[in-house]
């Protein structure tokens, strides 16, 4: 049985999904195998989508929809994933702008095993010299973004994404504070995720990132990733 679905939504990423797809992969992740978790990568009304194909080579646990949508909200696609999910636990990247660390997926099961009602969650990272806003406005572009990946060799060692980023502002708590407010990666068991009704889907507003904190605060137990 599949252990985890992971659920990822993307927006016009051509670019970024290259990176966070192979981030996903058996090739970059370590300690788990193809059989263990399947990544499910969802274009949400793009109108610069992916291809089946492309995500599919990233291997034979990956798997492409496109969720056809005039909404500039991710919940309905997130919640669309999960329905189509086929592993006892789920995990979701709303923003599909994201790279993972090696070992995110081993650690993520390993913390999924630990409780009956678990929920797991990691902190977050900005790639550049300070929060991406403020990078933003010093020049910082998708070429020095380019520039940073390629000093680091990355992805030969994922772990050196630490020395090219700032931690986000929502998880400036650390590892040992409080659940983030807004979670890049969360995960929990599928029949939770339903029981509590998934994502609101009266939530509208671009992005993604506030609709989070309601799936944080329910009754799971929490275990920061």
């Amino acid at each position: 049985m599949v252990k985890l679905s992971i659920i990822v939504i993307f927006h016009n990423m051509r670019r970024e999904a290259q990176r966070t797809l192979l981030s996903l992969s058996t090739k970059y992740q370590t300690d788990v195998n193809a059989l263990d978790y399947e990544v499910i990568a969802i274009d949400n009304g793009s109108t610069q989508p992916l291809s089946p194909k492309e995500v599919e080579g990233f291997g034979t646990n990956f798997r492409y929809h496109f969720f056809k949508t005039n909404s500039v909200s991710p919940v309905d696609a997130v919640n669309a994933g999960v329905e189509m999910a086929i592993g006892e636990n789920v995990a979701v990247i709303v923003d599909g702008a994201r790279m993972a660390t090696p070992g995110l997926i081993c650690g993520t099961l390993n913390g999924l095993q630990m409780f009956p009602n678990p929920f797991v969650c990691s902190l977050a990272w900005h790639l550049g010299p300070d929060i991406q806003g403020r990078s933003m406005q010093a020049g910082y572009d998708q070429a020095e973004e380019d520039r940073l990946l390629a000093s680091i060799n990355w992805p030969d060692d994922g772990y050196r994404l630490f020395d090219i980023s700032t931690i986000a502002p929502s998880s400036r708590m650390g590892f040992f504070g409080d659940v983030p407010p807004e979670c890049s990666w969360l995960a929990m068991a599928r029949e939770s995720f339903l029981e509590i009704g998934g994502f609101d889907p009266k939530f509208i507003s671009p992005g993604g990132g506030a609709c989070e904190p309601r799936l944080s605060r329910s009754r799971v137990d929490v275990i920061g990733n």
